[in-house]
């Protein structure tokens, strides 16, 4: 991010950042919010390693960058990741994307970008692409895990997370305590 400065004095090391909220980055990008997700694992994390599968970092070297709406994204590697999640998305109707659920949205943007990319050899590893791919939404998603049988992540928390109104939520007291200390667990 362009915005995140680290400073420090004689006693603190600290960092400045901005915060923007999902709706301003998604209407920047021109992107669903249900496609944050796929451009946060795209983009690479824990649980995936792009370069380890070579036709999935083949189709993200190779990406055409031809959409307008990305013309902001400096970053050539990330301009290339959202050329790739618009052009998948411009398939779907806007009327049929607004009757569509989350998930969805997600699994055809996902289905899509497999079309697009060549079979990773071998076999297993194409398996261990799909899996990685789809542990790290549903880490993103604020999924449990199916060996955790206790529900950590409610319902009034991926509400407020999806409309974007999470930060509002907690800054006017409308999440429960236990959801305050959840936020609070997960950010230490």
């Amino acid at each position: 991010m362009d915005t995140l400065k680290f400073k420090s004095d004689k006693e603190n090391f600290y960092f400045e950042a901005r915060l923007y909220t999902n709706n301003l980055f998604t209407k920047y990008l021109g992107l669903p919010k249900e496609a944050l997700p796929i451009l946060a694992t795209l983009s690479g994390n824990d649980y995936i390693k792009i370069e380890r599968y070579k036709e999935l970092d083949t189709l993200l070297e190779n990406y055409k960058c031809t959409n307008t709406l990305a013309k902001n994204v400096k970053d050539l590697k990330f301009k290339r990741i959202v050329n790739l999640i618009l052009d998948v998305c411009k398939t779907l109707d806007i009327e049929e994307l607004k009757k569509m659920k989350r998930e969805e949205i997600q699994n055809f943007i996902i289905n899509e970008i497999f079309k697009l990319k060549g079979k990773e050899v071998p076999e297993d590893i194409e398996e261990e692409c799909r899996k990685k791919f789809k542990d790290s939404m549903d880490e993103y998603n604020l999924v449990d895990f199916k060996e955790n049988t206790e529900k950590v992540v409610t319902d009034e928390l991926l509400t407020s997370y999806y409309s974007g109104h999470i930060y509002k939520a907690i800054l006017d007291g409308n999440l429960s305590f236990n959801i305050l200390l959840i936020i609070i667990l997960l950010l230490l």
